[in-house]
C-alpha cells in the first residue's frame, strides 16, 4: 500500500469505537496499527508521531505475552524486529523476525508467518545479504501461497523478480 493509504488507515483507526481488547479482531487490528506505525515512522517525515503510536501498540501486546496468551508471542517478535529496523539496529532485528516466523509456525498463524519472512526478506535486502534475502522471499512466497493468498504471492514476484524468479511459473 502507499504511505498516504497507510496513514489514512491510522489516521480513521482513531474514529473506530473502543471496543475492548477481548475479541481476536481487535487484536489483530491492533497489530496491524503497530506494524503501520513503524512503516511510516522509517519512510515519512513524522517519525515520532508514528513511533510513539507503534511504540504504544507493542506495550499493549507485550502485556498480553506476559499474561500468557500464545498468540501474541509471534506479533510481540515481529514488532520487536520493526522496531529495531526502525532503531537502525537491522543485525539485531534477525533475531526477532526468526522468533515471529518460528512461534508463528508453532501457532498455526500461517499469514503472520509470511509476513514474518518477507519483513526479514526486505531486512537482509537492505543488508545487502542477497543469499539471506532470496532465501526469506522464497519461505514468505510459500507461506502467502500455503495459506492461500495467491494475489499476494503473485504480488511479491513482481516486485522482488531478482530473488523470485524461478516462482514466477508456479503462480
Amino acid at each position: 500500500a502507499s504511505l498516504e493509504t497507510m496513514e489514512e488507515f491510522l489516521e480513521k483507526s482513531k474514529e473506530l469505537p473502543n471496543v475492548g481488547l477481548a475479541t481476536v479482531q481487535a487484536a489483530r487490528h491492533i497489530f496491524y496499527e503497530g506494524m503501520v506505525a513503524y512503516r511510516l515512522a522509517e519512510e515519512t517525515g513524522k517519525r515520532r508521531k508514528w513511533k510513539r503510536l507503534a511504540a504504544a501498540h507493542k506495550r499493549k501486546v507485550k502485556s498480553w505475552a506476559n499474561q500468557g496468551n500464545p498468540n501474541a508471542t509471534h506479533i510481540l517478535s515481529l514488532l520487536q524486529a520493526e522496531e529495531k529496523v526502525l532503531e537502525g539496529k537491522r543485525d539485531k532485528a534477525k533475531k526477532y523476525y526468526e522468533q515471529a516466523i518460528t512461534l508463528a509456525g508453532k501457532t498455526g498463524y500461517q499469514q503472520d508467518r509470511a509476513l514474518a519472512h518477507e519483513r526479514a526478506g526486505l531486512n537482509y535486502l537492505a543488508l545487502d545479504d542477497t543469499f539471506w534475502a532470496t532465501h526469506q522471499l522464497l519461505s514468505a512466497h510459500d507461506c502467502y501461497l500455503r495459506w492461500g493468498a495467491v494475489a499476494k504471492a503473485k504480488f511479491m514476484v513482481s516486485v522482488h523478480q531478482e530473488n523470485l524468479g524461478e516462482r514466477s511459473e508456479i503462480v
